[in-house]
């Protein structure tokens, strides 16, 4: 995946088991994250902590079923209940997409902070 994505200029990070990348720099060109649940909550977190959790574009959540695993799964929640707040949170900010009954769509329409599962 490294040198796939090379050549656009899309840096690759992995935060999982016992590696722990770095958050890119403010303003930086971020790139693609690569996380256990457990991890992307930690990143989630201190996105939020440091009131950067806009710069977040897309999030694509592999075996989402794992939601349902007794000792994983209360974490992959809190990280999609993070994210769905924020999604909100961005897209009522930016006069987002209205749903039902004139609340904000979770999603955001899409746009920074959508959450994707699988």
């Amino acid at each position: 995946l490294t040198r796939m994505l090379k050549p656009l200029s899309i840096e690759v990070r992995r935060f999982f088991g016992g590696q722990g990348g770095k958050l890119p720099p403010i303003g930086g060109s971020g790139g693609l994250l690569i996380a256990t649940p457990e991890k992307a909550n930690d990143v989630v977190t201190k996105l939020i902590e440091e009131e950067r959790i806009r710069e977040l574009v897309v999030v694509v959540v592999d075996e989402l079923h794992m939601v349902q695993d007794p000792s994983r799964g209360g974490t992959l929640e809190l990280l999609l209940t993070k994210l769905l707040f924020a999604a909100g949170k961005a897209s009522h900010l930016a006069g987002g997409d209205k749903g039902a009954g004139g609340e904000t769509g979770a999603g955001g329409g899409g746009g920074r902070g959508s959450a994707a599962g699988s």
